[in-house]
């Protein structure tokens, strides 16, 4: 082969080789776009706070605060726990029966300033009911009946009086019987005599019984407190509430010198100058009687010893010595000695 025609034949198979090579370039789809791999956003932990305690509906001071009147709220920002009820915080346990002292809108959060627990200044005042009072009258571990009365229950009030008899010898002066009789014992026969010293022993023997006597003053009347201590109505036994401290103030252990009664104004009164003159008994009423809840005096009856008991019968302080007359005629006087008929 010829030199030119080599040429040719090479120039010409490169020619179509390259051609046939970008027929296939041009042909071939395109290739996918490089996929963009975004950088992850690191966002920053938002600060957590512990959840507050808020109302669930509107309280008003002397409603009780129960499971049902609060709950947990999350919070985007902190609270003092020394001023708002926090999830950590202790003394959110034992705000079951605790009141507030102004009225509180639901979903407004507790505060330690706008709550008052039992047993702390000002939780009378807030639970008293609107126009009644509260007076505190002495007693005493029977008085009160310790052990079986707490706060809420209701008691009638009983007033104990007791005056000073004075004491007879059992002598009978003739000069009392006719003081008495209008007559000289001269003129009398041993039966009138008698018969007239009986009647002078029965008095005597009726000065010499006691003088007691007692009567209700009122009643269905409402226990807001003995001592200083106060029990709200909802609060739970300290064993109720299990790896807790105990709330020192929910059972009181002391003797009890004085009783809180809620009670209207003028019953007051009544009460202070009762327990000046006399002993105040309380008798606890029936927790299923159903009444209205209102404050009612006694019924005025006075109940005195000779209607309680026969023991001091009118015979009794001489039932067992012969009554004596001392008689008086003109200068000289004896000592007249009469059987009982």
């Amino acid at each position: 082969m010829k030199t030119p025609s080599a040429l040719l034949l090479a120039g010409t198979l490169l020619v179509a080789g390259s051609a046939a090579l970008l027929a296939r370039v041009l042909m071939a789809p395109p290739p996918p776009p490089p996929v963009v791999v975004a950088a992850p956003v690191i966002e920053e932990p938002k600060p957590t706070h512990p959840a507050i305690l808020v109302a669930t509906r509107d309280l008003r001071p002397g409603d009780f605060i129960d499971a049902s009147a609060v709950e947990w709220k999350t919070s985007d920002s902190a609270h003092d726990e020394s001023l708002y009820y926090t999830r950590n915080h202790e003394d959110a346990i034992h705000l079951t029966g605790a009141s507030v002292r102004r009225p509180l809108a639901a979903g407004a959060p507790l505060t330690s300033a706008l709550v008052v627990k039992s047993n702390e200044p000002g939780f009378i005042a807030t639970v008293i009911t609107p126009g009644m009072r509260a007076i505190t009258v002495p007693t005493d571990q029977t008085a009160s009946q310790y052990s079986m009365l707490t706060s809420g229950d209701r008691v009638d009030v009983v007033v104990n009086l007791q005056r000073e008899a004075e004491q007879d010898t059992g002598s009978v002066q003739s000069s009392d019987l006719a003081r008495m009789f209008g007559a000289d014992l001269r003129d009398r026969t041993d039966e009138q005599r008698q018969r007239m010293v009986h009647q002078v022993l029965n008095i005597q023997a009726q000065n010499q019984v006691p003088r007691l006597a007692s009567q209700t003053l009122l009643e269905n009347v409402r226990v807001l407190s003995i001592n200083n201590q106060v029990r709200s109505p909802l609060q739970p036994r300290p064993e109720d509430v299990p790896n807790v401290k105990k709330n020192p103030d929910a059972y009181p252990h002391s003797a009890p010198q004085t009783v809180t009664l809620e009670v209207p104004p003028a019953y007051a009164e009544r009460l202070a100058l009762a327990s000046q003159i006399g002993t105040l008994q309380l008798a606890l009423r029936s927790s299923q009687e159903v009444d209205d809840g209102l404050v009612r005096p006694g019924n005025g009856r006075v109940t005195t010893l000779a209607q309680t008991t026969g023991v001091y019968s009118a015979s009794a302080p001489f039932a067992n010595q012969r009554p004596l007359v001392k008689t008086f005629h003109g200068d000289t006087s004896n000592v007249v000695q009469f059987d009982y008929q």
